[in-house]
């Protein structure tokens, strides 16, 4: 995912969905608002908070 190379900035965060087993809506031209709303997602999906420490 690191040198993944995508026409909008949210599709980042989309092309982790997968990686993280979420799901969420996608939302075109929301920008970088797409990775808060993945955090949050697994967040809620998930008890493991290490990803704090992003």
């Amino acid at each position: 995912a690191v040198g993944r190379k995508t026409a909008r900035v949210e599709d980042r965060a989309y092309s982790l969905l997968g990686l993280f087993g979420v799901s969420m809506a996608t939302i075109c031209g929301e920008g970088a608002r797409a990775f808060r709303r993945l955090q949050e997602e697994i967040i809620r999906s998930s008890p493991d908070h290490s990803i704090f420490a992003w």
